[in-house]
């Protein structure tokens, strides 16, 4: 009988553990500025949100131990690291959602992004394309 208070007892604090935390989720706004707390390849970083890594969306930056991985991991660095960056979640198509956002294959949130570069807004995406540091991901088999 004590077994079954402790579960039952268990079970309602992560309820309302659970109800508390999507209530404060689920206030968030679709847009998001966030500073960069680390780079960690060439269209992945870390906010100071949850711990959760960000990928920019449809964006296919070398892999570790590829050709440039290094010159697109310096180019996001330089472009976003320590920098306020602006995240937008609409118009995203993804086959999994936390919370509501959002998450690619490996967990990590998927965004549009945006950072203030020379005096203007920059798409984040464009810019390492039209680098030559990435190239647009379509997703496995041509698939998004």
């Amino acid at each position: 009988m004590k077994k079954w208070a402790m579960l039952v007892s268990l079970l309602v604090g992560m309820c309302v553990f659970y109800c508390g935390f999507r209530a404060g989720v689920s206030q968030r706004p679709a847009n998001w500025a966030l500073p960069v707390v680390r780079v960690v390849d060439g269209d992945t970083f870390d906010v100071l949100a949850e711990g959760k890594a960000m990928r920019v969306r449809d964006l296919q930056a070398p892999e570790r131990g590829e050709p440039g991985f290094d010159d697109a991991t310096d180019a996001l660095r330089d472009l976003v690291g320590g920098k306020e960056i602006g995240l937008s979640f609409g118009g995203i198509d993804a086959r999994r959602h936390i919370f509501g956002y959002p998450v690619g294959p490996f967990g990590r949130l998927l965004a549009h992004v945006t950072v203030e570069h020379a005096g203007r807004e920059l798409d984040v995406k464009t810019w390492m394309i039209e680098q030559g540091y990435a190239k647009l991901w379509v997703g496995r088999k041509g698939r998004r």
